[in-house]
Formats: C-alpha cells, structure tokens, sequence
C-alpha cells in the first residue's frame, strides 16, 4: 500500500512536471516569434517616419527616401551618399 501511494505520487509528479515544461517551451518559442514580429514592424515604421521627417525638413526628396526604404527593406547595409 505505501509503495502503490509513493508511485503514485512521483507519476503525478513527472506528468505535471512534463505539463509544466511543455507550456514554458511552447511559450518562449511562440513569444520569441512574436517579438521578432513586432519589433521588425515597428522598426520599418520608424524608419519611414525619420525618412518622412527627412523629406518634410527638405533634407531629402521623396525619390531617395523611397529609394533609401527600398534597399533597407531589401537588407543592404552601407553609409548612403549625401546630396
């Protein structure tokens, strides 16, 4: 009787456990991908503000800014010219 209660004990115990980790996993993997998502979109938006800010102060023309947004967007990196 004592062995069937302490068996039954450590199996409630790993089933909850592997629960437990199951849940931890499946959040931290599914909350990385949703702050990859987030962070991506609110860094394209933040940069097409300080380009619009840029346009706005006469600093650039609508073409090189659409055109600056155009190569980030398509992952070149690199010092731009200054016109």
């Amino acid at each position: 009787m004592r062995k069937e209660f302490i068996m039954n004990w450590f199996n409630k115990r790993r089933l909850g456990f592997l629960i437990l980790l199951s849940a931890v996993s499946l959040f931290s993997i599914t909350g990385f991908v949703f702050a990859a998502g987030e962070s991506s979109n609110s860094f394209s938006e933040n940069v097409g503000a300080k380009l619009q800010a840029a346009v706005e102060a006469g600093k650039l023309t609508q073409e090189q800014a659409d055109a600056k947004l155009k190569a980030i967007g398509e992952g070149k990196r690199g010092k731009w010219p200054r016109s």
